[in-house]
């Protein structure tokens, strides 16, 4: 096998390399001539990083005797090597410091030139076993916080994303009114479109009553003037012609002036009607600014009562 050939051949960097693969984790695993790859290393004074990996790969092989009945612990222990690798063999199995290999040696047995591996090895076992237990006590307590603090974020998630639902459910609520509120206005707005049109209309109506009232006065003012300076009026002509002229100009100033109060009441009809308009679109505006749709009917049926006052209203022909 791979991971053997570099520990025979001492090729720790090649070794970690294997290590680093699901392969070589695997390997780890493996038996050769009774000794597994982690006892091979211990008594080849491998270094601690290899040590450790291959711990880590196979924490279990801590707890397999070798082909002289020794534990890796015995051989790290003969091959004096560091108190961290001691400390990381006992507390995978803290057992090995009570067992004896096929020499009849304990670990303690070995001397030591470190004295943290001295006093590793010289510790009271049940003292490395409460630790033990207490560390996997609380491996165990970490892996329980851990999947509450998973379960914890996926309710909270669960919570986000179902607020997120019910805001997305309202928006399209308001919506669906907004766009049922629109429907119903739009009647409106088209009506008040309408009112709008005949007020423009009833607008340029008044604006050329206007101009031909001020046509008609101008005409009225001229003729007046051309009465006065008239030199066919004299005071020589005799009293009945005077008498004739004078009646038909007080006729004619009659007409006239019937015609100029008749253009007068008009105007003020029409000033009357655009006022009654205005107030109406007025009170539609209000009306409209509302978010209640239950006025849309109000607003149609008053609509067509405008545009029947206005309809009445006369042409510029007919003025």
């Amino acid at each position: 096998f791979l991971i053997f050939q570099s520990i025979i051949q001492m090729e720790w960097a090649e070794a970690e390399v294997t290590l680093a693969t699901e392969a070589g984790r695997e390997m780890a695993r493996d038996p050769f001539k009774e000794d597994l790859p982690l006892h091979m290393a211990c008594e080849r004074k491998a270094p601690e990083s290899t040590i450790l990996a291959l711990l880590e790969a196979n924490r279990d092989a801590a707890a397999v005797p070798g082909r002289y009945g020794g534990f890796p612990l015995h051989l790290a222990a003969q091959q004096k090597l560091s108190p961290k690798v001691l400390v990381s063999l006992i507390r995978a199995f803290p057992e090995a410091l009570d067992q004896e290999d096929d020499a009849k040696h304990l670990p303690r047995d070995y001397s030591q030139k470190n004295d943290l591996s001295r006093e590793a090895l010289h510790r009271p076992t049940a003292c490395w076993i409460e630790d033990v237990e207490k560390e996997e006590y609380m491996e165990r307590v970490d892996r329980k916080k851990l999947l509450l603090q998973e379960k914890i974020q996926k309710l909270r998630l669960q919570e986000k994303n179902s607020k997120v639902a019910v805001a997305l459910q309202k928006v399209n609520r308001r919506r669906d009114r907004l766009h049922v509120f629109m429907e119903a206005l739009e009647p409106r707005l088209q009506s008040q479109r309408h009112v709008l049109e005949r007020l423009a209309q009833l607008e340029v109506q008044l604006d050329q009553v206007h101009e031909t009232h001020q046509t008609h006065i101008h005409a009225v003012t001229e003729r007046i003037k051309k009465f006065s300076a008239s030199d066919e009026f004299s005071y020589e002509t005799d009293e009945e012609e005077i008498r004739m002229r004078s009646l038909m100009r007080r006729t004619y100033m009659q007409g006239v002036q019937r015609q100029y109060e008749k253009l007068v009441g008009r105007t003020d009809a029409i000033r009357h009607d655009l006022q009654h308009l205005r107030t109406e679109l007025a009170k539609r505006r209000v009306q409209s600014s509302g978010t209640s749709t239950s006025t849309s009917s109000e607003g149609d049926n008053s609509t067509p009562d405008v545009l029947t006052e206005t309809s009445h209203e006369e042409t510029p022909s007919q003025l």
